[in-house]
């Protein structure tokens, strides 16, 4: 085993559907051709978010501790939402190798924090009157200026790691596009 054992293995990812919605399983499978006898740690197919948090610095109250002369950072998180192992320490043998990853059913698909605090207030009422586009403006635009302007940008992937101990893992990667659930209609 050396340095560059994942050069022994050809690696092919593929899902049978790249748009998916909260609760659906996202089905596909890895074909591994090995070119020599490889051991492996592990062999793991995840379903995971990479977040990135935009803050710009024009609100009054910083509680994240970001210096004030500072206009904006980014802060980037990956969190794996489900995670499948395929085989555990082991020769790896060629083949083909399927999976099947539950996109979890409260899963936040939005990018904008505000924009679901906008969505929770497009039902809701104040004296017994719907709120009015204007009125979740102006709540909008007092968060804004409290908060300053907070973007995520998620994206959702499906990774499969073949974890080849004191060599190179080899890594497939496919982005997944996750869509809001269409309400059903009776």
């Amino acid at each position: 085993m050396g340095l560059f054992d994942s050069g022994k293995i050809n690696m092919k990812l593929h899902v049978d559907n790249k748009t998916v919605s909260p609760g659906d399983i996202i089905s596909g499978n890895v074909t591994l051709n090995v070119k020599q006898k490889v051991h492996i740690r592990r062999f793991v197919v995840y379903f995971y978010m990479s977040a990135n948090q935009i803050v710009e610095s024009s609100g009054l109250m910083h509680s994240d501790g970001m210096d004030r002369n500072r206009n904006r950072h980014n802060r980037v998180t990956n969190v794996p939402l489900f995670t499948q192992t395929i085989k555990n320490e082991t020769d790896l043998e060629p083949g083909i190798y399927t999976f099947d990853l539950n996109i979890p059913v409260h899963i936040n698909i939005y990018n904008n924090p505000y924009q679901t605090i906008n969505n929770v207030m497009k039902g809701a009422s104040y004296n017994g009157k719907a709120v009015t586009e204007d009125q979740r403006k102006q709540v909008m635009n007092i968060m804004k200026v409290f908060t300053g302007t907070r973007r995520v940008i998620r994206s959702y992937y499906v990774k499969a790691v073949v974890d080849i101990p004191m060599g190179m893992d080899k890594v497939g990667i496919i982005n997944i596009n996750v869509n809001p659930k269409e309400k059903e209609t009776e």
